[in-house]
């Protein structure tokens, strides 16, 4: 896991993807995103079984981290995430097995927020 991040899984209220987004933002931090293979098992380990949004959205044609970072990791369930029949599925979340998913935006789902890790004094 990346040490300059802590993590936080919010599980009170499920959200849509926008309401997730800016949830995490009014409490300084970010929808998830993921740059590598372990950092995502170490995380889905400590939410197993459960479904979450994560911060990867398609926006046009392209998939984007919210935080604005890479994609140099996914673990994505579906051949062809272009697919016209995804056309209205345009956010993505893990789902309880850890593959990712696409899903309408406006679904609630948990979703798991991202910090900068903070420096005591």
């Amino acid at each position: 896991m990346n040490s300059q991040k802590c993590y936080a899984l919010l599980i009170e209220k499920p959200k849509t993807f926008e309401e997730s987004e800016r949830y995490c933002e009014t409490i300084g931090g970010t929808l998830v995103s993921f740059s590598s293979e372990n950092e995502f098992k170490i995380l889905k380990g400590r939410h197993s079984k459960k479904k979450f949004w994560i911060g990867l959205k398609q926006v046009n044609e392209d998939w984007e981290w919210m935080d604005t970072t890479a994609i140099v990791y996914s673990q994505w369930k579906e051949r062809n995430v272009t697919r016209d029949v995804f056309k209205d599925q345009k956010c993505m979340f893990v789902s309880g097995t850890g593959d990712w998913h696409r899903e309408n935006c406006e679904k609630k789902l948990y979703f798991l927020c991202k910090f900068n890790r903070m420096r005591l004094t």
